[in-house]
């Protein structure tokens, strides 16, 4: 009498990931589901591909300080539902006289 039996994910494996949002300096957002000990820069590289945006352009911030590539959800204090804006660098400008 071999039966399996579906369970629900153990609560320690959702605590793994965490949901957030990316804001685009348009306003257009997405969603992205990872680890929490994953480098920030494969959220980067994802969201830079999906909006047709080069990776050398685009500054991330999260609560105004600007993210490290290597920097993981968890060493920033990520949480689900939290969000990340994506601004585009600006070059240039000068003191008018």
């Amino acid at each position: 009498e071999n039966q399996s039996v579906a369970t629900e994910p153990e609560e320690e494996d959702l605590d793994m990931f965490v949901t957030v949002k990316v804001r685009a300096h348009n306003g257009q957002e997405s969603l992205f589901k990872m680890r929490r000990d994953t480098p920030v820069y494969k959220l980067m590289n994802a969201f830079c591909s999906r909006h047709g945006l080069q990776r050398a352009s685009v500054r991330f911030l999260f609560d105004g300080v600007r993210l490290g590539e290597m920097e993981t959800p968890d060493m920033v204090g990520l949480e689900n539902g939290d969000t990340i804006d994506a601004m585009l660098l600006q070059v240039g400008g000068s003191a008018c006289q």
